[in-house]
């Protein structure tokens, strides 16, 4: 398995860590999966619009996300979402 991260201790340091694979068969997701939700949440979290919604909420509009992919200048038609 190939290594994806570096640490360097600058005191004495207790470190732990864990393998893609026991984190994807534990939470029963990729990683990159994983780290898409958490930059989805980050951002709707530091919306002013979404600012006062509670977790449980916020979590809910983001699983309710469509994800689709666009061409250069290509424009949204809001009739299809």
């Amino acid at each position: 398995m190939k290594r994806s991260g570096s640490a360097k201790a600058v005191s004495k340091t207790v470190c732990s860590m864990i393998s893609r694979k026991d984190v994807e068969s534990t939470l029963g997701s990729s990683i990159s999966s994983l780290m898409f939700y958490n930059i989805k949440k980050w951002a709707v979290m530091r919306s002013s619009i979404f600012k006062n919604i509670n977790p449980y909420d916020i979590n809910r509009i983001i699983i309710s996300f469509h994800l689709f992919f666009m061409k250069n200048d290509e424009k949204v038609d809001p009739q299809t979402y």
